[in-house]
């Protein structure tokens, strides 16, 4: 019978797994979000350079410029501790300024759609007329995303407190270092503790075990659940789905027990299959519905484009009797996808005087 595998491509209506943090770095390339011109923020380092500045005659805080982010395939933006740091310096001993942050969602069309925060990620002062990295740190409250053509927007000020007496000839500047790919990346103005893409850590074709995947930590309690959207199928017009399968591939940390299962949301309800036993080494696991559990019926083409797949599962637990201690660990799922049973039925015509039929 022929299959079709299908992976997921965005984030569905759950997002309780943990993934690993993002870090997005301030590039110079510019881009126009309409009218609103704007730099880049990129997963990847530095790979050019420039320097931006703002001249103070008045303590003041300068706008250096906006940086934003397109949220394509990113569905929440999850909570978690961002840290923002700033490669900046100032031009004069006496003067005093720190690096701040206003965070925002922009859309397409240029309109703010709505401003998260203002004044945030403070650094410290910077203490000297040499390039130095600061840092603050915000706590970002989950954001769940209206619109993926949006931008995540992240505005970055230099505010000046002080300015040395008398007001020096030759002016006083401050000045931010961005995508400066002589700097490591420790150096570099940037935005770490993002946790922004989430499917992408389970979507490859080839398991890549771990080096990406969603987690669950040891100190977890209870049921999580993660959904994702896959592409509409292409499975022809008038085909028989004979089933679907969801497949998992997931690992404990150091216990072997029961702590996964494959989930699937159809019709607004979700349904899990049986939980599988991991221990801590990655094993891939699956569940098969014959039917739509909603329906009790064949599986249609408009159900699956509409069908979300997952993973259910929990912390790994032990209680040791001799002991009399419970034992907990992580566990972590690297990868997930279905695959579709179907047949194709074959066209019948008429031959002869017509009462007969061929397939």
């Amino acid at each position: 019978m022929p299959t079709e595998t299908l992976r997921p491509n965005s984030g569905g209506d759950k997002t309780e797994w943990d993934a690993p943090t993002q870090t997005l770095y301030a590039h110079e390339e510019q881009v126009t979000v309409d009218t609103a011109v704007c730099r880049y923020l990129k997963l990847i380092s530095g790979d050019a350079g420039t320097t931006l500045e703002a001249e103070t005659i008045l303590p003041f805080r300068h706008f250096m410029d906006r940086f934003v982010f397109q949220l394509t395939d990113v569905a929440v933006i999850d909570a978690s501790t961002w840290s923002i740091y700033y490669r900046a310096r100032r031009s004069h001993v006496d003067m005093r300024a720190h690096a701040d942050v206003d965070i925002k969602i922009r859309r397409a069309d240029g309109v703010v759609r709505t401003t998260i925060a203002t004044h945030v990620a403070i650094s410290p002062e910077f203490g000297s007329t040499s390039w130095v990295t600061v840092s603050g740190s915000y706590s970002f409250a989950k954001y769940t995303v209206v619109d993926q053509t949006d931008y995540l927007e992240i505005d970055i000020h230099i505010d000046v407190t002080t300015l040395p007496s008398p007001y020096p000839p030759e002016g006083c500047w401050v000045y931010l270092r961005i995508d400066d790919a002589v700097l490591g990346t420790s150096l570099q103005t940037r935005a770490i503790g993002l946790k922004l893409i989430h499917f992408d850590m389970v979507d490859e074709a080839v398991a890549d075990d771990d080096t990406t995947y969603i987690s669950i930590a040891s100190t977890t309690v209870g049921i999580k659940n993660d959904l994702f959207h896959i592409p509409d199928t292409a499975i022809p017009v008038g085909a028989t789905i004979n089933n679907v399968t969801v497949y998992f591939r997931h690992r404990g940390t150091a216990l072997t027990v029961e702590r996964c299962a494959a989930r699937i949301k159809t019709y607004g309800t979700e349904y899990a299959g049986s939980d599988k036993i991991s221990g801590t080494t990655y094993v891939t696991s699956s569940e098969t519905w014959s039917t739509n559990p909603n329906t009790l019926s064949a599986w249609t083409i408009d159900e699956i484009n509409a069908l979300q797949i997952g993973v259910t599962g929990r912390r790994g637990e032990y209680y040791d009797p001799d002991l009399g201690m419970w034992f907990y660990d992580a566990t972590r799922c690297t990868q997930i996808f279905i695959i579709i049973t179907y047949t194709i039925v074959a066209a019948r015509s008429p031959v002869g005087d017509g009462l007969t039929w061929v397939q």
